[in-house]
């Protein structure tokens, strides 16, 4: 498509988080209003070609699961815990997750563009509670912080872990996704402590059993 980079880098952030929202519906209608947005004429078969390519892109991803992860998610349901995920989506994203080796070790998935609630927002950790049949109190949330869901995560009650897993491998000079400038590198509890710090799936596991 026809889309200087400055106007995409402009207008792209607000449109996709309405798409993670669910106040657009998919990728087709996210770039139809990027170019009606410019001004430009957007041409179909151009949309059509990116949409395939980025669901070929998070299949590929969905696909490549480490062995640790999935051990680790054995070992916690063995704990006889209920586990759960809690994401900030649009329809991209959660289509391919029926075919994804973690799927099969959830209870509960929430996406934020099927119920319109977002994170950090209270109310979609405890749609998620609620689902799992628990008190935000009895909840664990881990995460690595992007969208400010540690924060969240606390002001719901839970018991927060900021994980760390796949940021400590991040490449040098690349920010994350859903992160700003270099916030990733910490996580400040609102009450000043930092977050408990989890770097590995024996780690998580560890903390977990300590504090159950």
């Amino acid at each position: 498509m026809n889309v200087e980079e400055s106007s995409y880098s402009m207008l792209w952030p607000k449109l996709q988080d309405k798409w993670v929202r669910g106040d657009i519906t998919n990728y087709q209608d996210a770039l139809s209003q990027l170019c009606s947005q410019i001004g430009v004429k957007s041409d179909n078969s151009a949309i059509v070609k990116l949409t395939v390519q980025e669901q070929g892109r998070l299949l590929r991803i969905f696909r490549r699961i480490e062995p640790e992860i999935t051990e680790m998610l054995g070992s916690l349901q063995r704990l006889g815990l209920k586990l759960g995920v809690v994401t900030n989506a649009h329809n991209l994203d959660t289509e391919p997750w029926s075919e994804c080796l973690l799927a099969q070790y959830f209870d509960v998935f929430i996406a934020s563009d099927e119920v319109g609630l977002v994170k950090p927002e209270p109310g979609i950790y405890f749609l998620a509670c609620n689902q799992l049949g628990i008190r935000p109190s009895e909840a664990y949330f881990v995460g690595d912080g992007g969208s400010n869901e540690l924060s969240g995560g606390e002001q719901a009650g839970m018991k927060t872990h900021w994980w760390t897993w796949f940021l400590d491998k991040w490449p040098d000079g690349i920010t994350p996704n859903t992160f700003v400038g270099g916030e990733w590198c910490e996580r400040p509890r609102s009450r000043g402590a930092p977050h408990t710090r989890v770097r590995n799936p024996e780690e998580l596991i560890s903390e977990i059993t300590r504090t159950m």
